[in-house]
């Protein structure tokens, strides 16, 4: 596989309402302005709809705002795509080896370590590692 067959792969069917599961079991979930896990998928919170922005797309919140990933590398969820730091909320999902993994604009991976959400800097490493469910 190239990379960009993987990119181009990843565009196929991928709007609508997903869930992420993450290597270790739990699911991403997003309360208020952070993005956690569980060891249960949440109906509203661990649901997230793709929304597809060019060759990028977004995940929105049940609660309408945006999962993000800012300049120094920590995951957040943001309240619009507005302003000057909207190219935060856009990511690449990577199809790789059965798993997705969701590439932020700086290059970083969303990852789980634990019950925790932060950024990693390879899809290679085992907590960048989801499997997409369609919700």
């Amino acid at each position: 596989n190239t990379p960009t067959s993987t990119l181009v792969r990843s565009f196929i069917n991928i709007m609508g309402n997903r869930a992420f599961k993450a290597h270790n079991g739990t699911f991403l979930h997003a309360e208020g302005d952070s993005l956690l896990t569980h060891n249960e998928l949440h109906m509203k919170h661990g649901h997230f709809h793709v929304e597809q922005h060019g060759d990028k797309v977004a995940l929105r919140t049940h609660h309408q705002k945006y999962v993000a990933i800012n300049g120094a590398g920590h995951p957040y969820v943001a309240h619009n795509r507005d302003g000057h730091h909207h190219h935060e909320t856009l990511f690449h999902l990577e199809h790789h080896g059965g798993h997705v993994c969701v590439r932020g604009h700086h290059g970083r991976y969303l990852a789980v370590h634990g019950h925790s959400v932060g950024v990693h800097h390879d899809h290679h490493h085992e907590s960048t590692h989801f499997h997409e469910l369609i919700v």
